[in-house]
């Protein structure tokens, strides 16, 4: 069901979400300053779902100590990108061959 969505609140939504799979394993979570112009048509509860996995395996995968950052990036007319960043050890060249 498409709406439109404000994409600031929702970051910061699901961000508090995941805190509390983050904070008892020492995962910071970070949000980055959101446009308030951010704007989407978009289904909202499959997108919510969307960040909280990403966001969820980011806090999985890291490390004690570690971080999460969750930002809004400019991509175009009209266009957001939401970025997800962590400080786990990420994938080896292997199993990147096997995702993709």
């Amino acid at each position: 069901s498409l709406e439109d969505v404000a994409l600031g609140p929702l970051l910061h939504e699901t961000a508090t979400l995941v805190r509390q799979q983050a904070e008892p394993v020492g995962v910071r979570i970070e949000v980055g300053a959101a446009a308030d112009a951010a704007i989407v048509r978009a289904d909202r509860t499959r997108l919510r779902q969307v960040l909280l996995n990403l966001l969820s395996n980011a806090v999985k995968y890291n490390r004690r100590g570690g971080g999460v950052r969750l930002g809004l990036v400019p991509a175009g007319e009209a266009l957001w990108r939401i970025e997800v960043e962590d400080d786990g050890a990420g994938l080896d060249e292997g199993q990147i061959a096997r995702l993709f």
